[in-house]
């Protein structure tokens, strides 16, 4: 009797949460009671609490990006790699296909191209069906760059050449070009003649057809004729001798060398002169026996050239003239 006594006396009765009345009894609270603590807990979090996920989230965020944001950097250094072999496959099949021979880098026999003589045809022009970008992606299942240009506007007529040719993030072509390519408003203008004759991410390497060392024999009279080029079987270092590189597409924002009037993404052949650091401070060469590899910059530019501007550096696995030994 004594212990009921108390109970009502005390007149609490305890639950999760702390205590609440009972109106001096024992009974169960009352259904106001309990609707009040349903409410409590349907409300869900409060501002404070909010404020401490969101702040969470923020730090996990900042944690993370930096992560995702090489992890995409790195997917495209490898889709770019896997493209180059394709490349290289490409020329494995023409070679088999047209009596081991190599297709010309689309330059005319003065070595120049469309975007500084305006041909429309023929050696040195978007059309020129002896040049790698023509003889080539067929044997990938890939429309060559004819299909695109006038007088044949496979895709669509006019001047907007940035929507007519493959260009970064247009969707023409699958093989043209790499990834992680950024370009700039200010490029529109700084394109040679606008990318009206093409543009080029991957571009053939420009000293394969010379004779001998370009260090006292220049490339013209040092070159074969157009449009012969030598015979694949003929190359002593196959796996050393490159195919295709990776050269400078933006004249606003890959301008390493500091020469805006070099045809940035506009010239289907260059030398070392203008590789990239897109992938890591590096870039891409696929070689005459279709295999891919990553490059150092530091490693393929030469700071020092001696005897001529446009001479390579010896390394002995990557040769660009295949005759540089030969003076």
């Amino acid at each position: 009797m004594t212990d009921l006594n108390m109970k009502r006396k005390d007149g609490f009765a305890w639950e999760r949460g702390g205590r609440v009345g009972t109106g001096g009894t024992n009974r169960p609270p009352s259904r106001r009671i309990m609707l009040h603590r349903a409410r409590r807990f349907r409300n869900g979090f409060t501002l404070i609490e909010l404020l401490v996920v969101i702040a969470i989230i923020a730090i996990l965020a900042a944690l993370l990006l930096p992560a995702l944001s090489s992890a995409k950097r790195r997917a495209q250094s490898i889709q770019c790699l896997s493209t180059m072999r394709q490349w290289g496959l490409a020329l494995q099949i023409y070679a088999s296909q047209n009596d081991d021979q190599i297709p010309r880098d689309g330059t005319d026999s003065g070595g120049q191209y469309a975007c500084y003589t305006s041909a429309s045809t023929g050696p040195g022009s978007p059309n020129d069906r002896a040049a790698w970008f023509n003889a080539l992606p067929s044997a990938v299942a890939e429309k060559p760059l004819w299909f695109y240009a006038p007088p044949n506007n496979g895709i669509m007529a006019g001047a907007n050449y940035q929507a007519k040719y493959p260009f970064p993030g247009n969707g023409l072509g699958k093989i043209w070009m790499c990834p992680a390519i950024q370009t700039a408003a200010a490029d529109n203008t700084l394109f040679q003649a606008g990318g009206q004759y093409g543009f080029f991410s991957y571009v053939m390497d420009i000293d394969l057809k010379l004779y001998k060392s370009i260090v006292g024999n220049a490339v013209v009279g040092n070159s074969y004729p157009y449009p012969a080029m030598p015979k694949l079987s003929s190359m002593r270092n196959a796996s050393a001798q490159v195919l295709l590189t990776e050269a400078c597409f933006s004249p606003s924002l890959e301008d390493w060398i500091n020469n805006p009037s070099q045809p940035f993404g506009c010239f289907p052949a260059e030398r070392w002169t203008l590789f990239v650091k897109r992938h890591g401070n590096g870039g891409n060469l696929v070689f005459l026996d279709g295999h891919a590899d990553w490059f150092l910059y530091d490693y393929v530019f030469n700071q020092n050239p001696v005897g001529d501007a446009r001479v390579e550096k010896l390394n002995p696995d990557i040769w660009w003239n295949p005759n540089r030994d030969k003076p």
